[in-house]
């Protein structure tokens, strides 16, 4: 299953070797259950591959370049797009994730300024205003703050999605560490 190269990706990890802080649900994954009552508010199930990764020790995933490599920026600060990228966080569906993590928090937020669209945020980018989303059918789209009309469908699974853009955002780390 394609989870495995995420899986993979975070086993490893250490946190003194590693320039990422990273947090998940280790501890307070969300069960079969909790999902399940999530996907009946929202209208729809899941992608098999995300559920699984919801009641993961991953669920709830934070990744942030640590501030020693790339200090959070200050307002009015300037530079290119991708220099304010520093991390991603997947929501999560347990109840004891942090609101910043938590799905049900970052669904109502999305609604309170975009009204109902029928997508549901699963992923966003630290430092965007976009986030990817789930329709009804488990397709993935990544929808612009500033063209809400126009979600952009991707062909992407859910695990290849979050492998590449974790892959983005380690290139983007690197670019900031030669900064």
């Amino acid at each position: 299953m394609p989870l495995q190269a995420v899986y993979r990706h975070f086993e490893n990890y250490h946190p003194s070797a590693s320039d990422f802080d990273v947090f998940s649900a280790r501890g307070s994954e969300a069960s079969e259950q909790d999902v399940a009552r999530f996907e009946a508010n929202v209208g729809f199930r899941f992608p098999d591959e995300f559920r699984e990764f919801s009641t993961s020790y991953l669920g709830g995933l934070y990744m942030r370049a640590k501030e020693d490599i790339w200090p959070a920026g200050k307002e009015g600060d300037v530079g290119p797009y991708w220099s304010f990228l520093c991390g991603l966080i997947v929501f999560g569906v347990s109840k004891e994730a942090p609101d910043e993590i938590q799905m049900k928090t970052q669904l109502d937020e999305f609604e309170g300024n975009f009204g109902k669209t029928g997508l549901v945020p699963f992923m966003r980018i630290i430092g965007s205003a976009d986030r990817y989303c789930f329709d009804a059918s488990g397709r993935i789209h990544e929808f612009y703050h500033d063209d809400i009309a126009n979600p952009r469908p991707s062909d992407l699974c859910f695990s290849d999605l979050l492998m590449e853009e974790i892959g983005a955002l380690i290139e983007r780390t690197n670019k900031k560490k030669l900064a």
